[in-house]
């Protein structure tokens, strides 16, 4: 057996699709080979581009930061929640999915929306979980959470309900995931890991899942 790893990672471009309201990329040239011998960009973005992990800090003030958290917080194995097909992702799914199987590092939910990454449609009516649901996750023992989808809260709420309860238990919030499609196994290892920024709410992130196939 090898392993094969699938990137789940949007690409971070100045066209890409950020957040309403959000600054998209900038990314410039800063010296040439031709000029300067070497070739450099600048890159200025939000905490938030692209595929991107959220800390407590983010909506909580007074709670953790990303570069205080230990580096195992960004790996380790996760069950991949099928939610094709459902726009509220309950209580039950989950409870359904997690059942006779030892808790995981990471729940990661695949609903398939990145399918509209690019368009409008995107942010249109894209599945969340319900409050039972999100109140049943707060409770579990895990690393964090991620979805192939733009938030865990409805883009017309601003207090960020499901975003207070779920950051409140210290874990870790995954967004804009994709290609969890590719994914062949309920249970994979899956990686997170954020960029090293001194008290930062949220990082872009190159996530990866590890999946074991035959040689």
């Amino acid at each position: 057996m090898s392993k094969k790893i699938t990137d789940l990672s949007h690409t971070i471009s100045e066209y890409m699709t950020v957040y309403p309201n959000s600054e998209k990329p900038v990314i410039r040239n800063v010296a040439s080979i031709e000029k300067h011998g070497y070739n450099e960009l600048c890159l200025t973005c939000s905490t938030h581009a692209g595929t991107h992990i959220d800390a407590p800090f983010h909506i909580h003030g007074k709670g953790k930061t990303l570069d205080i958290y230990d580096i195992n917080t960004f790996f380790g194995k996760a069950l991949v929640i099928d939610c094709t097909g459902y726009s509220i992702i309950e209580r039950k799914l989950i409870e359904d999915s997690l059942s006779k199987k030892e808790i995981p590092q990471f729940l990661l939910f695949y609903t398939g929306w990145d399918l509209y990454w690019s368009s409008l449609k995107y942010f249109d009516n894209y599945p969340l979980l319900s409050k039972e649901a999100v109140e049943y996750i707060a409770q579990l023992p895990l690393n964090g959470v991620g979805i192939d989808a733009p938030s865990y809260d409805p883009l017309d709420i601003a207090d960020f309900p499901n975003h207070k309860i779920l950051l409140k238990s210290g874990f870790v919030l995954v967004e804009n995931l994709c290609k969890l499609n590719l994914i062949n196994s309920e249970e994979v290892l899956f990686a997170c890991f954020p960029l090293k920024i001194n008290r930062a709410d949220a990082s872009p992130v190159r996530a990866v899942a590890f999946l074991q196939r035959q040689k």
